[in-house]
């Protein structure tokens, strides 16, 4: 192998590293030969898709654009990504429509995600109209999702949960990476209303996730420690907390992973009477800029724990503001997005609360109308009578 061929075998293998190793193996093959595009790509994919340094994979991405790379098409795409993770929805809007210019023939979720989180659902759908998805193999779940946060940004619970159960008669077609996030997706939702079934049905997946756990291999390990750190603080949240604190032990490198882990603990110390130390856990963390955009909510429920509504309320607006970060994080095949989709509609109506709890009833009748417009017949809503309740 050249010097050149090695450099970009070793920058591959890292992904098997953690997420800053690999970003750092291909900025090393970037500045060893600029007109590496790959090297580029891959920085800011992994940037984006591991790391969830959103900033420094759109910066990193430029060179990759140049007309004089092959693969200009996947860098455009990727750009619009950054873009719209950072809020950028302009910016992202351009790099997909100068993506789509090319007439490439591949899935253009990321794209209608954009207008999405902008509530330009017709707009989504149109884009989404535009090709076919695939079937029971690779990327069910993510080529899919749409069809389940798009319902649930609207407030359509009933036909998200509907459309969940309806895959699950087919679940034994779909990879195991799949099978997996569609069970916890489900159990995500049901969470924020749970029925009869939902304990046993969530003990079971824990369980079951973490047997696979150690018999995985080092790729299927990423999704597992999110999949349990997801489930042990759901159990947490519903006041299990001896089934929560068999999830505490799994880390690893991804920060998805690491800050799934905090909101955990977090909410073992809320649970417990001790806020203080649940705002201690999360607070720095979420400043850091490449912090799970749930932790953010579970931030605001530890400041409302502690009758600090004016930084509970700072949280609450952070949540609604946040939109293109709530559609793009990845954590595993995207399985948490219906949940921060709904997080960022459900801070409207914490904000409205903690602002006249503030005694600022003007904002908090504002946010209040906010909530009302998006989510018209949310009175109906069981998922948003528990969250004025708590």
């Amino acid at each position: 192998l050249s010097t050149r061929e090695a450099l970009l075998l070793d920058a591959s293998l890292s992904v098997y590293k953690t997420p800053q190793e690999t970003m750092d193996s291909f900025k090393l093959l970037a500045r060893m030969y600029p007109d590496e595009y790959r090297a580029y790509y891959n920085y800011s994919y992994f940037g984006l898709y591991s790391a969830q340094q959103y900033r420094a994979a759109n910066e990193f991405l430029t060179p990759a654009l140049s007309i004089h790379n092959s693969a200009r098409s996947s860098s455009l795409y990727l750009l619009g990504i950054t873009h719209l993770a950072l809020n950028e929805y302009d910016a992202a809007i351009s790099a997909f429509t100068k993506f789509d210019s090319l007439k490439p023939n591949n899935d253009k979720r990321d794209f209608a995600d954009v207008y999405a989180a902008k509530r330009q659902y017709g707009d989504a759908q149109k884009i989404l109209s535009g090709y076919t998805v695939g079937g029971y193999g690779d990327a069910f779940i993510e080529e899919r999702v749409p069809q389940i946060s798009y319902p649930l940004d609207q407030g359509q619970w009933s036909k998200s949960l509907e459309t969940l159960d309806s895959w699950s008669a087919n679940i034994g077609k779909t990879t195991r990476l799949d099978q997996w996030a569609l069970k916890g997706m489900q159990l995500s939702l049901r969470s924020y209303a749970p029925d009869r079934r939902f304990s046993n049905d969530l003990n079971a997946y824990l369980t079951e996730q973490l047997a696979l756990l150690d018999r995985s291999n080092a790729l299927d390990r990423r999704h597992l420690v999110f999949n349990i750190a997801a489930a042990g603080w759901m159990s947490a949240h519903h006041g299990d907390t001896q089934n929560a604190r068999k999830a505490l032990a799994e880390k690893d490198g991804y920060p998805a992973n690491i800050d799934m882990a905090l909101a955990l603990q977090a909410e073992l110390d809320i649970a417990a009477g001790r806020p203080k130390a649940a705002i201690s856990l999360l607070a720095p963390r979420a400043e850091k800029g490449n912090e799970l955009y749930f932790l953010h909510s579970v931030l605001m429920r530890a400041y409302a724990a502690d009758r600090n509504f004016e930084k509970a309320l700072q949280q609450a607006d952070w949540l609604a503001a946040n939109r293109g970060r709530a559609y793009v994080e990845f954590n595993s095949l995207n399985m948490w997005q219906p949940a921060n989709v709904a997080e960022s509609n459900l801070a409207l109506l914490s904000a409205a609360k903690y602002a006249d709890l503030l005694g600022n009833t003007k904002l908090g009748s504002e946010r209040r109308k906010s909530f009302e417009a998006v989510w018209p017949d949310a009175g109906q809503l069981p998922q948003a009578v528990r969250r004025i309740q708590n």
